[in-house]
């Protein structure tokens, strides 16, 4: 039938049901009449109008086919058995029909039961033709065609390790996935009589279990034997959770990784040095981490060191942690200073399951000369151009700290007491406190000793110059800008290491100026101000010495040595030969205030106490102005008779500031202590 007109068939039976089931209307007196409707239309549908169709079939669109399972369809009505049986048919892929056995389990459903097992992972064509008839007579409209997809054969999906799978680690367990469920879902406790799938050759002592109902993990009681090619079996016959078996035995093979070294080291040295080595501690240990027990009688055997020089073999001690996967080769007594040696690890050497070692071990080693400096810092005769207030000495061997103190010279002897440090990695001294600009001679006298007690016999001697110190300006001022009293001391410090000629400047700015400074819009280094500077000076004092800090005071007064007017100022510092590429090296924003803000706010409030800084009275009608953290303006209120203004329905109040004839102040919310 058309399918797209049973919907409205059926619409138009329930709408022609309600409207004939509507009982008479019964008549109220003295109520006006009203206006008479027109007739419903008289809607009939006859039975033999609507054709037979499928209302459900099993298994449903989209799920896959059991292999063994039968197909169900169920129409709308009771049908003509026989012509629907005859009717029929179902079509493997090639389109050739299967056979199979049709039932009728009620007037209305209709079975159909393969005779053998269908292929799986294939499509299947359920028809039923025309012919087929309700047993009302009325046929099917069109021919019906349902497809299904069979379900995959039981099968392994993956596993783990994986087929070929080399040097894999003796702790590995074995893991296989189904692409079926195989068994029910069981706790561990419960799973006794749960198949156990899998079969090792060699075999494998340990326990199974199945963590869900299609995968199974192996946990071998030992560790598996190292070296060992694995072959793992599932045997065909296993049946999944439907009854489908697996028809194919699924077989795969690894192989466990021979014994092998992890790490090789020096005790508290390097690890995996390279294969020669030079400078060795005369008593230096070496380790050796195994990825596997392994078997100290062995270690005795095939762990050697000789004296490469002689022949002849030198006595170790071999230490084992307690599972043997660590081993310890420590020298009994000193190796010869000067000296060569070849430590070998054989690759003969057993694990503890007797696989062999894949690959062994050799370290070619010279030990530590008898003492002598290698290298000195500054180099000798060298004059700097920087300061550096230290040198070094690297030694031959590592030295003993006290015997060099007392045998190294320097002149003039620094003004500052010297410090003495020695690195025990690359055995060089390091001695600081050296003055710049100045000409030094060092001496290390005979008998510096190493730590075994060797001593150097000869003097040596260098010279060198130190270099002068790096050009150096600072104003001592800090992050926030400072706030001075109108009418308070007005000081800033300036502190400068060999500067040629230098200025520092100050200017008045605007509030504008002062805003974009304080919100990084302008960098100070970059200021460009418009006007002449309200007061200069000299960055560097007639009687500053060359290396040697140079501090200085200014008093921020204008040009005729009054006190600065309330207002914003910009003080910058220029000076050569300072490395800057800007107008300024340093520059800072500061505030002559007249009054003190204390500002308290909230996300959408702020109120500002006003008081005069020398008095401390609170002041009336000032505005005060409320900013964001961007110095956007929010808002403005005016001072009450107690010196407070408070505004609401603000948008994160920062800061606030008081601009008047002869008044000025301003605050952050966040800012500390900081008026002079």
């Amino acid at each position: 039938m058309n399918k797209r007109l049973f919907p409205l068939i059926s619409f138009l039976l329930i709408a022609s049901f309600l409207i004939t089931n509507c009982g008479p209307v019964t008549t109220v007196p003295n109520v006006t009449p009203s206006p008479t409707l027109a007739a419903p239309p008289d809607v009939q549908v006859q039975a033999d109008q609507v054709a037979p169709h499928v209302v459900e079939q099993i298994p449903p669109a989209g799920q896959r086919l059991e292999l063994s399972s039968e197909i169900k369809i169920v129409f709308d009505r009771e049908m003509d058995q026989d012509k629907t049986t005859d009717a029929f048919t179902l079509l493997d892929s090639n389109n050739e029909p299967v056979p199979g056995n049709g039932r009728w389990t009620d007037p209305k459903t209709f079975s159909f039961q393969p005779d053998s097992k269908l292929e799986p992972s294939s499509v299947y064509e359920a028809t039923v033709s025309t012919s087929a008839t309700g047993a009302d007579g009325k046929p099917l409209e069109e021919g019906l065609s349902l497809e299904f997809t069979t379900s995959d054969a039981l099968a392994v999906a993956q596993v783990f390790p994986t087929h070929d799978a080399e040097d894999v680690d003796s702790n590995t367990n074995i893991t296989v996935i189904f692409n079926h469920p195989v068994v029910p879902l069981k706790i561990k406790e419960e799973q006794a009589d749960l198949p156990q799938p899998l079969i090792f050759s060699p075999e494998v002592a340990g326990q199974g279990e199945w963590v869900n109902s299609s995968v199974y993990v192996f946990q071998p009681e030992k560790p598996l034997l190292n070296g060992t090619h694995y072959t793992v079996r599932v045997e065909r016959g296993l049946k999944d959770t439907v009854g489908e078996t697996l028809e194919k035995s699924h077989v795969w093979q690894f192989s466990t990784r021979m014994p092998v070294i992890g790490n090789f080291s020096l005790l508290n040295g390097i690890s995996n040095p390279p294969e020669k080595m030079e400078n060795v501690l005369l008593d230096q240990a070496f380790t050796v981490t195994f990825l596997q027990p392994m078997e100290a009688e062995s270690a005795r055997e095939h762990v050697t060191l000789v004296d490469r020089e002689t022949g002849k073999p030198f006595p170790i001690r071999l230490k084992w942690n307690k599972d043997f996967t660590i081993l310890t080769i420590e020298p009994v007594g000193r190796y010869a200073i000067a000296s060569f040696y070849d430590l070998v690890i054989s690759k003969e050497m057993r694990a503890k399951d007797g696989g062999t070692l894949k690959e062994g071990w050799t370290l070619k080693f010279g030990t530590v000369p008898l003492p002598r400096i290698l290298r000195t810092f500054p180099e000798a005769n060298s004059e700097a151009k920087d300061f550096d207030q230290h040198l070094s000495i690297q030694f031959a061997s590592p030295m003993k700290l006290a015997s060099l103190k007392d045998r190294i010279k320097i002149s003039p002897e620094p003004e500052r007491e010297l410090q003495w440090y020695f690195n025990d990695y690359n055995w060089e001294l390091n001695v600081y406190g050296l003055e710049p600009a100045t000409d030094y001679v060092v001496r290390v006298l005979p008998g510096a000793a190493d730590i075994y007690g060797n001593t150097i016999t000869t003097e040596y001697a260098f010279t060198f110059k130190t270099g002068d110190r790096t050009p150096y300006a600072r104003l001592v001022l800090p992050w926030q800008p400072l706030v001075y009293r109108a009418k308070g001391p007005q000081e800033v410090y300036f502190e400068q290491v060999n500067l040629d000629a230098g200025t520092v400047s100050l200017y008045s700015i605007t509030f504008e100026q002062f805003s974009r400074l304080m919100t990084g819009k302008s960098e100070p280094g970059y200021f460009n101000p418009r006007v002449e500077p309200v007061r200069e000076w000299d960055a560097v004092s007639e009687d500053a010495i060359r290396n040697q800090m140079d501090y200085l005071k200014f008093t921020l007064q204008d040009s005729r040595e009054k006190p600065l007017p309330p207002g914003y100022y910009f003080i910058g510092v220029k000076g050569d030969p300072l490395d800057y590429k800007g107008q300024f090296y340093q520059g800072f924003v500061f505030i002559v205030a007249s009054d003190n803000i204390t500002l308290k706010t909230s996300d959408n409030e702020a109120s500002a106490w006003v008081v005069d800084l020398e008095s401390g009275t609170p002041q009336e009608d000032l505005p005060v102005r409320f900013y964001d953290e961007n110095l956007k303006e929010l808002g403005e209120q005016t001072t009450d008779k107690d010196g407070i203004a408070y505004l609401d329905e603000l948008k994160g109040p920062l800061y606030a500031r008081v601009d008047g004839t002869d008044r000025v102040a301003f605050t952050a919310v966040n800012w500390g202590s900081g008026v002079w």
